[in-house]
């Protein structure tokens, strides 16, 4: 058997900015966006195999069209922000609040049982709502220091599926209201970095930088019974720079956090990959 789809989709976008002067702005814009839908090529194997046992008279054939093959994902995206500066430019920030309404959202998902790997598969409606907001000042010409945070409540607004309770029969539940997987509902970024002109031939500039990066929580799962809460990795680095060369002497997670990067299953069962530790590390560069 051949399986075969094409998708046409028209996007539009309006958008609308009000300049004060070239600095400061306001804006406001609605967007369509849309994701492709596809096939599932990890549930090929799975798909033949159980083909074959059911030519050897047990076992249920899948629907391969809807094992294999995920919808589009269709969405409405409303945004509304600005730009500003004042104390002479020294400070600079913008800000952004969204509304984001999705249906047919594309979730990636673990097949029950033993099979193994991941597939794509669609939930009903989803919304998110959140806000952005960066700063930078730059009290003076040396020295940079740069903030951003950001929050975001995703959840579904409609999502049934079936699944299998402990004696192995169908249940059908609902996800409504429960936070989508993989969306952090805050990110928090704060850096800071001061340069300094040697005025030296073989050596113009030392960089010295400090960053601290955070995220959190997030949930791994639908059913959100698993979590990775707020963490935060602090790092450092040092910049020695020449026109046609650069060393930097870096160090990352300095705290050593021990946090979870991703959640995935296999055969059944449920696994965590841990984030990288304490980090540190020399890279060079060239420019010819």
């Amino acid at each position: 058997n051949t399986l075969k789809r094409n998708f046409t989709e028209v996007l539009p976008k309006c958008s609308v900015l009000y300049a004060f002067d070239e600095i400061h702005n306001l804006y406001v814009s609605v967007a369509k966006g849309y994701k492709a839908g596809g096939f599932n090529t990890q549930m090929f194997s799975d798909v033949l195999q159980q083909k074959m046992m059911n030519e050897m008279g047990f076992g249920t054939v899948y629907d391969a069209d809807k094992v294999v093959s995920y919808e589009p994902e269709y969405s409405w995206n409303y945004e509304l922000g600005g730009h500003f500066s004042c104390m002479e430019g020294a400070v600079r920030g913008d800000f952004a609040v969204f509304y984001i309404d999705v249906r047919d959202q594309q979730l990636t998902v673990f097949p029950p049982g033993k099979t193994t790997g991941r597939m794509m598969t669609n939930a009903g409606r989803t919304r998110s709502v959140g806000a952005e907001a960066a700063l930078q000042f730059a009290p003076w010409r040396s020295l940079e220091i740069n903030t951003a945070y950001g929050y975001t409540d995703a959840r579904f607004v409609k999502y049934e599926t079936t699944v299998k309770d402990d004696a192995g029969n169908p249940v059908r539940i609902s996800y409504k209201d429960n936070r989508i997987p993989y969306a952090p509902q805050h990110t928090l970024y704060a850096g800071a970095s001061y340069t300094l002109r040697t005025g030296w031939n073989w050596l113009e500039y030392v960089i010295f930088r400090v960053a601290a990066n955070g995220a959190g929580r997030i949930y791994w799962n639908e059913a959100n019974t698993f979590s990775q809460p707020f963490y935060a990795l602090l790092e450092a680095s040092i910049r020695f720079e020449h026109r046609h060369w650069a060393v930097d002497v870096w160090g990352r997670n300095l705290t050593d956090t021990r946090y979870d990067t991703f959640y995935f299953m296999s055969i059944g069962n449920s696994f965590l990959q841990r984030g990288r530790p304490r980090t540190f590390g020399v890279s060079l560069s060239i420019t010819l």
